[in-house]
C-alpha cells in the first residue's frame, strides 16, 4: 500500500493497484503510471546523487518539449518527507525503449537548461558572496 501527496492531491493505492500501475524501477526509485503522469517514487534508501526537493522544484520551472522535467512534488503521507516527483507520461517508454529525438532538438533543450543553471549558479554565488561580506551589527 502507498499513501502519498502528489502536489496537493492525496493519493492512496493498494498493492494490487500498484502492480497494474508499475512501469519500471531503478536503483533509486520505482515509476508508476497515474493518469497522464509517471510518478517517480524514491525507495527508502538514501542516495547522494538523487534530486532533492529544491532541485526538483527549480527544474519544474524549466519549460522544455523534449526533456522530461519534474511536474509535481511527491511527499510521503505519514512523514511529509519529499519522496519523489511526477513527470509527463511517455507511453511505451522504458529503459529498454527510449523514444528517439533528433540531435539538434536535444542540443536546443540542453541549451535552455544550461542557460537556466548558469543563472541559478550566478545568483547563488552572488547571494553567498553577499552573505559572507555582510557584517553583523
Amino acid at each position: 500500500m502507498m499513501k502519498i501527496y502528489v502536489g496537493e492531491e492525496l493519493l492512496e493505492f493498494s498493492d494490487e493497484e500498484l502492480k497494474h500501475m508499475f512501469i519500471d524501477y531503478g536503483r533509486e526509485a520505482e515509476v508508476f503510471r497515474y493518469k497522464d503522469e509517471a510518478l517517480k517514487v524514491y525507495k527508502n534508501v538514501v542516495r547522494k546523487g538523487r534530486l532533492c526537493e529544491i532541485e526538483a522544484l527549480e527544474l519544474s520551472e524549466i519549460k522544455t518539449e523534449r526533456i522530461l522535467m519534474p511536474k509535481r512534488m511527491i511527499h510521503d503521507y505519514a512523514t511529509g518527507e519529499f519522496s519523489g516527483y511526477s513527470l509527463k507520461l511517455i507511453p511505451n517508454a522504458s529503459k529498454k525503449r527510449i523514444p528517439r529525438i533528433r540531435k539538434e532538438h536535444f542540443v536546443e533543450e540542453l541549451d535552455v537548461i544550461f542557460k537556466y543553471y548558469v543563472f541559478i549558479l550566478f545568483f547563488t554565488a552572488c547571494n553567498i558572496s553577499l552573505l559572507h561580506n555582510t557584517k553583523k551589527i
